[in-house]
């Protein structure tokens, strides 16, 4: 029992513990709590060398409340999500009753890196420049036809204005060298076949390029553990602030970074090679090498130089020009 128990800890133990009274989703998930929260948990599994500890149902003083089953499981419910995107996963709960109610002693370790047959990428760019159509045809194999649209939007109004307003996980995976394509991105079976088929796989995390939902966007890059940034810039549009932005994001976190030009078959190979010209220019502007990707050999040059160099390829999603260079 902890009836009328005050928890204090000396100064150097308390870095990697936090204490919370309890934590209701439909508050505590949502976007700027979230990410305070997140940011805090990140702190907290600095602290303890990849572990952290919170107690939940008690005061900021270190006072025992006791809260219900109820309010520790949906307390419970937002800690997960909030460790699932600080790459981390709750280990052990351990509950006591106290003032009627429970504490429970949460304790939270960092999974492990993904290893060299995983690696994730973010891949972000301005709204309309066909990054998720270029995933799409990526994962699936298929050309876009104008005629259908390659969903991995799922929310109503997404699906009706083929506009992504959240962040998006798809996973490609490879037999070898062999890209293992899937026939539907949202069927679940799907992506349990190539998971478990496959020697290597890449998981994307499809970020938003609306403006108003920017924080979603860095929420996208700053909230998973990245290995690499892709960034889409459409051949009709060239880059543009977004796209500044969100190169902008990626280079200080250090990931390397790849542009991919989509679009390219709606416009005349000069509107092409200006765009291309747009972003060397950019690129260079950040102190960043660019190298235009045309060949396998290309790529063999580059990909020991990946932390400087920036390689670009040209793409069409509906010729797919281009896609075997990605799949490289």
């Amino acid at each position: 029992m902890t009836e009328g128990r005050r928890f204090s800890l000396p100064k150097a133990e308390k870095q990697h513990i936090e204490f919370k009274e309890k934590l209701i989703p439909e508050i505590h998930l949502r976007t700027e709590k979230k990410q305070k929260l997140a940011s805090q948990m990140k702190y907290r599994l600095e602290s303890g060398d990849g572990t952290a500890v919170y107690v939940v149902g008690v005061k900021d003083d270190g006072s025992a409340a006791g809260i219900s089953e109820y309010e520790l499981e949906e307390s419970l419910s937002v800690l997960r999500q909030v460790a699932s995107e600080c790459g981390a996963t709750i280990d052990r709960v351990e509950k006591f009753e106290s003032n009627g109610g429970v504490i429970a002693r949460v304790i939270i370790s960092m999974r492990s890196r993904p290893s060299a047959n995983h690696i994730v990428v973010s891949v972000a760019g301005h709204v309309n420049h066909g990054k998720s159509t270029f995933l799409a045809c990526l994962i699936t194999g298929e050309k876009d036809d104008g005629n259908k649209w390659l969903y991995l939007d799922t929310l109503p109004h997404e699906v009706e204005r083929n506009l992504s307003a959240d962040l998006h996980f798809i996973v490609l995976g490879f037999k070898g060298s062999t890209p293992n394509l899937m026939k539907n991105p949202l069927d679940k079976s799907e992506r349990i076949r190539v998971t478990s088929e496959s020697d290597k796989l890449v998981s994307f995390v499809d970020t938003v390029g609306h403006e108003p939902w920017l924080k979603t966007t860095i929420r996208g890059i700053l909230g998973q553990e990245i290995d690499y940034g892709i960034l889409i810039v459409a051949a009709d549009d060239g880059p543009t602030h977004i796209s500044r932005e969100h190169l902008g994001i990626m280079l200080a976190m250090g990931l390397p970074v790849i542009v991919v030009i989509t679009k390219t078959d709606k416009v005349d190979p000069a509107r092409t090679d200006e765009a291309e010209e747009e972003i060397f220019s950019l690129l260079k502007r950040v102190g960043r090498v660019p190298y235009a990707v045309k060949t396998e050999q290309d790529i063999d040059l580059v990909v020991d130089k990946i932390s400087v160099i920036v390689p670009v390829i040209k793409t069409s999603s509906v010729t797919r020009t281009g896609y075997d260079l990605v799949y490289t």
